[in-house]
């Protein structure tokens, strides 16, 4: 579910109006605030709606999506700051640009921008803002995605795209009310330094203390694929491993893993074959690395709920 919202927020672009527009009466309560920038609950809503449509979730579920989306809402800002600092962030007069041109296409067929927003229960705030992101993101993008990085991008991940299989073996600690993710996590920190150190071997240590059925067999997972068949936050770390290296312990939905690798069978895909794969994959890391940066020294106070 977090890599359809990311998508959903790194992707979907909103048309922009007027700033004299007025429109339906939204929630102004401030949810969070990323330095000067304030997330309103009004932006929040949007974005659930958004992202659900008009499917229908049970009240977890949404909680999970509501924190979820408001992770994402806060890196999305602080990468919106970061382009603003770089120079790469919209103008107010390139985001008055579209605002003229979306009214050109509305009066094309007879829609005014007020019936535009109240039909979608949006307001001026949350689609111009969309529209600062949409215009800098898309500015980062053609800087940094070019040919030749997309070439040292792929040479050095060659093995995530290129169709690459693993031989693995792992150890799982289920999470339970009884054992939190913090402790399955320590754990097997634990393991890992009597692995390093020699006092263990894996096989033992997967038959000692793993929770997966494959226990019995020295955690041998047999081969995976980097998309099939494990989620992908266990196959991206698994594909960043050397052969007999043992990974850091890692969370999925599933529990908390140590992986190792046993085998690598090198995959004879090019860069050609998968370049739209490869700027997906770039995409992902510039947002993720640029938010991380401006993180460092952000300020970022929640507002109580």
């Amino acid at each position: 579910m977090l890599v359809r919202i990311r998508r959903h927020l790194a992707l979907t672009a909103y048309f922009v109006v007027l700033w004299t527009v007025t429109c339906q009466p939204v929630s102004s309560a401030e949810v969070v605030r990323v330095n000067d920038d304030i997330i309103e609950e009004k932006h929040v809503a949007w974005e659930i709606k958004s992202f659900l449509k008009d499917r229908r979730v049970d009240q977890q579920e949404k909680a999970t999506v509501r924190k979820q989306v408001i992770e994402l809402l806060i890196r999305r800002q602080l990468v919106t700051q970061s382009l603003r600092e770089s120079k790469l962030g919209a103008t107010r007069e390139e985001i008055d640009l579209e605002v003229k041109r979306l009214k050109n296409r509305l009066s094309r067929v007879q829609q005014t921008v007020t019936g535009y927003l109240a039909e979608r229960g949006s307001d001026v705030s949350i689609l111009r803002r969309e529209f600062e992101w949409r215009i800098g993101w898309q500015r980062a993008l053609e800087k940094y995605l070019t040919s030749e990085n997309t070439a040292k991008y792929f040479k050095q991940h060659r093995r995530h795209f290129d169709g690459s299989r693993l031989h693995i073996a792992h150890i799982l600690l289920k999470v339970s009310p009884q054992r939190t993710a913090k402790q399955a996590t320590a754990d097997l920190s634990d393991v890992r330094k009597q692995l390093l150190t020699g006092k263990l071997t894996f096989t033992k240590a997967a038959e000692q203390y793993s929770d997966a059925p494959t226990s019995d067999r020295g955690g041998d997972m047999g081969w995976i694929e980097r998309r099939d068949p494990m989620p992908e936050s266990f196959a991206r770390p698994a594909f960043d491993l050397a052969i007999g290296d043992v990974s850091q312990p890692i969370e999925t939905s599933f529990g908390v893993h140590l992986i190792r690798i046993i085998e690598h069978e090198p995959g004879n895909k090019n860069e050609k074959d998968v370049t739209a794969e490869v700027q997906d994959e770039m995409r992902r890391y510039l947002f993720d690395w640029i938010a991380a940066k401006m993180r460092k020294e952000a300020v970022i106070k929640t507002s109580p709920q």
